[in-house]
């Protein structure tokens, strides 16, 4: 289970995404930053959580999110509609 440290404190969140409007970027290879986390959390539909370090698929669906922890190359895949913020931590 992925989950916050304590320690940080939220600074940034994105506007809503949508399975329509997902940047291109998010559907290929990336990474947070060096010390930066990020949560992703979909409010309606669901998606795919790719791990490319581990090569874990994780579903995650309305309500739920995911923790995304600091350097970790991700990316996402698409599985019908989604909407979906991410914030980020320090």
């Amino acid at each position: 289970m992925r989950v916050l440290p304590d320690s940080v404190t939220p600074y940034k969140r994105t506007g809503l995404f949508t399975s329509d409007n997902v940047p291109d970027a998010f559907l290929k290879q990336h990474s947070t930053a060096k010390d930066k986390w990020g949560v992703l959390t979909v409010q309606k539909g669901s998606l795919i959580f790719c791990d490319d370090e581990t090569q874990e698929k994780i579903k995650v669906a309305e309500p739920d999110s995911i923790v995304i922890k600091p350097s970790a190359r991700h990316h996402l895949e698409l599985e019908g509609y989604a909407e979906f913020y991410v914030e980020f931590y320090a």
